[in-house]
């Protein structure tokens, strides 16, 4: 569902933007990223990202982003304009072409 929030799990290093999906915030739980600190306790790991590491501000900035991206999306056809590539430039288009 567009413009929803939600937590995805993925798996084999997929990355949610293949799919269209901006992430906000992301946690690596393959083994790599915890096992020499965390040995087999994959959820202290998590809890420690969570109460440690997580920047909310970014996670906010990202969140403040994808509204604003999704706002222009969904107003873009009626003005006649087309979004170009991921940086949230507009430009006109010939609505006959389209």
């Amino acid at each position: 569902m567009r413009g929803s929030l939600k937590v995805v799990k993925t798996g084999d290093a997929e990355d949610p933007l293949t799919k269209g999906q901006t992430p906000l915030l992301t946690i690596d739980v393959w083994e790599h990223a915890y096992y020499l600190d965390y040995q087999n306790r994959r959820p202290d790991h998590v809890n420690a990202v969570i109460d440690k590491l997580l920047n909310w501000d970014f996670a906010a900035e990202n969140l403040e982003k994808a509204q604003s991206v999704a706002m222009a999306q969904r107003a873009v056809p009626a003005l006649g304009l087309l979004p170009v590539g991921d940086r949230n430039i507009i430009v006109p288009f010939d609505r006959g072409s389209r």
